[in-house]
C-alpha cells in the first residue's frame, strides 16, 4: 500500500480539527456577592459589549460562565447576539469543568468567562502554560488553540480588549 494512502487512513482513524478556547475574567464587578452582584455601570457593561464586538466574528459555538451573576452578565451580550445559551459551571467543581472542556476535539470555538483565580488554572490545564491575573485586571483575553491531527498541539495567545486596566 502506498505510504501516503496509509498515512491518510491512519489519520482518519483519529479525531482531527481545531478547538479554540477564548478565556476572560468577568468584566468589572459592582460588588463581591456571587449570586446577586452584576457588573459595574458603565465600566463592566461597556467591557461586556466590547467583548461581543471582539468575538462575534469568530463564530463562537459554546458559551460557558460560572454560577456567579457577573460572569453571566459578561457573557450575555455575545450569547444573545449569537443566539447561544450560556452553560453554567460551578467554581467549586473546576476539575469536572476542565474535563468537560478537554473533551472538545475539533472545530469548536468556545468562550469561557471565569474569575481571576480560576482562569489561570483552566489555561494551565488546557495549554500547560502559566498566566496570572491581578485583582484589578479585567482586559485580558487568552486564546488557547488546540489542533488535533494524529497528535495534539496547543498554543496560547494573550491579547487585551476594551479600556486598559492598571
Amino acid at each position: 500500500m502506498n505510504i501516503s494512502i496509509l498515512t491518510f487512513l491512519l489519520a482518519m482513524t483519529f479525531s482531527s480539527g481545531t478547538t479554540r478556547y477564548y478565556l476572560v475574567r468577568h468584566a468589572e464587578k459592582a460588588c463581591e456577592e456571587c449570586t446577586t452582584c452584576g457588573l459595574k455601570i458603565p465600566e463592566g457593561m461597556d467591557r461586556a459589549k466590547t467583548l461581543t464586538s471582539e468575538l462575534s466574528q469568530f463564530g463562537i459555538d459554546h458559551v460557558f460562565a460560572s454560577q456567579c451573576l457577573r460572569t453571566q452578565k459578561t457573557a450575555e451580550p455575545l450569547a444573545n447576539q449569537l443566539n447561544k445559551t450560556i452553560t453554567l459551571y460551578h467554581t467549586d467543581r473546576l476539575d469536572v469543568f476542565i474535563k468537560t472542556l478537554k473533551k472538545y476535539n475539533g472545530n469548536s470555538d468556545i468562550l469561557i468567562v471565569g474569575h481571576s483565580n480560576q482562569v489561570p488554572d483552566i489555561i494551565d490545564a488546557l495549554s500547560h502554560k502559566k498566566v496570572s491575573i491581578g485583582p484589578d485586571d479585567y482586559d485580558n483575553l487568552y486564546i488557547v488553540t488546540k489542533r488535533t491531527f494524529i497528535r495534539t498541539w496547543t498554543t496560547l495567545e494573550h491579547r487585551t480588549y476594551g479600556v486598559a486596566t492598571p
